[in-house]
Protein backbone atom coordinates (compact mmCIF):
# COMPACT_ATOMS: atom_id res chain seq x y z
CA UNK A 1 0.00 0.00 0.00
CA UNK A 2 2.77 2.43 0.88
CA UNK A 3 4.46 1.87 -2.48
CA UNK A 4 1.27 2.48 -4.44
CA UNK A 5 0.19 5.59 -2.50
CA UNK A 6 3.62 7.04 -1.62
CA UNK A 7 3.14 10.41 -3.44
CA UNK A 8 -0.35 10.95 -2.04
CA UNK A 9 0.75 10.15 1.51
CA UNK A 10 3.72 12.55 1.28
CA UNK A 11 1.51 15.29 -0.21
CA UNK A 12 -0.92 14.97 2.72
CA UNK A 13 1.84 16.17 5.08
CA UNK A 14 2.83 19.22 3.06
CA UNK A 15 1.72 22.61 4.34
CA UNK A 16 1.67 25.00 1.38
CA UNK A 17 -0.03 28.00 3.03
CA UNK A 18 2.38 29.68 5.48
CA UNK A 19 3.10 26.34 7.12
CA UNK A 20 -0.61 25.82 7.90
CA UNK A 21 -2.57 22.71 7.08
CA UNK A 22 -5.41 23.19 4.64
CA UNK A 23 -8.88 22.69 6.13
CA UNK A 24 -12.52 22.91 5.10
CA UNK A 25 -13.49 25.29 7.92
CA UNK A 26 -14.42 28.10 5.52
CA UNK A 27 -16.80 25.86 3.56
CA UNK A 28 -18.34 24.53 6.77
CA UNK A 29 -18.86 28.09 7.99
CA UNK A 30 -20.73 29.02 4.80
CA UNK A 31 -22.84 25.86 5.05
CA UNK A 32 -23.80 26.68 8.64
CA UNK A 33 -24.77 30.25 7.70
CA UNK A 34 -26.92 28.93 4.85
CA UNK A 35 -28.66 26.49 7.20
CA UNK A 36 -29.46 29.34 9.59
CA UNK A 37 -30.76 31.48 6.71
CA UNK A 38 -33.02 28.64 5.55
CA UNK A 39 -34.33 28.17 9.11
CA UNK A 40 -35.19 31.83 9.67
CA UNK A 41 -36.58 32.43 6.18
CA UNK A 42 -39.70 30.30 6.77
CA UNK A 43 -39.32 28.82 3.30
CA UNK A 44 -38.79 31.05 0.30
CA UNK A 45 -41.01 30.06 -2.63
CA UNK A 46 -38.91 32.02 -5.11
CA UNK A 47 -35.44 30.44 -5.42
CA UNK A 48 -33.98 33.45 -7.25
CA UNK A 49 -34.89 35.69 -4.32
CA UNK A 50 -33.39 33.22 -1.83
CA UNK A 51 -30.20 33.02 -3.89
CA UNK A 52 -29.83 36.81 -3.95
CA UNK A 53 -30.53 37.01 -0.20
CA UNK A 54 -27.95 34.30 0.54
CA UNK A 55 -25.28 36.06 -1.55
CA UNK A 56 -26.08 39.33 0.22
CA UNK A 57 -25.90 37.75 3.69
CA UNK A 58 -22.70 35.80 3.06
CA UNK A 59 -20.69 38.62 1.46
CA UNK A 60 -19.16 41.02 3.98
CA UNK A 61 -18.09 43.48 1.28
CA UNK A 62 -21.61 44.27 -0.02
CA UNK A 63 -23.26 47.41 1.31
CA UNK A 64 -26.90 48.16 0.58
CA UNK A 65 -27.37 51.35 -1.44
CA UNK A 66 -30.20 52.80 -3.46
CA UNK A 67 -28.81 53.17 -6.96
CA UNK A 68 -29.97 52.74 -10.52
CA UNK A 69 -28.52 49.22 -10.49
CA UNK A 70 -31.51 48.07 -8.43
CA UNK A 71 -33.89 48.50 -11.35
CA UNK A 72 -35.51 45.06 -11.40
CA UNK A 73 -37.30 42.93 -8.86
CA UNK A 74 -37.24 39.19 -8.23
CA UNK A 75 -40.82 39.09 -6.99
CA UNK A 76 -43.05 36.24 -8.10
CA UNK A 77 -45.93 37.06 -10.37
CA UNK A 78 -48.93 36.65 -8.10
CA UNK A 79 -52.62 36.51 -8.77
CA UNK A 80 -54.27 39.73 -9.86
CA UNK A 81 -56.50 41.25 -7.25
CA UNK A 82 -60.20 41.28 -7.95
CA UNK A 83 -62.40 44.33 -7.95
CA UNK A 84 -63.11 45.78 -4.57
CA UNK A 85 -66.08 47.92 -3.77
CA UNK A 86 -66.06 49.50 -0.33
CA UNK A 87 -69.42 49.29 1.42
CA UNK A 88 -70.56 50.69 4.73
CA UNK A 89 -72.31 48.69 7.46
CA UNK A 90 -75.72 49.15 5.74
CA UNK A 91 -74.48 47.52 2.55
CA UNK A 92 -74.54 50.84 0.64
CA UNK A 93 -71.65 52.06 -1.44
Amino acid sequence: MLKNWKDEIINSFERPYNDRKQSDALAESFNQKLRVLIDVSNGYTNFERFRVRAIYCLNDKIFYTLTNKLSHSNKCKGKLRGTYNKTNSNGNK
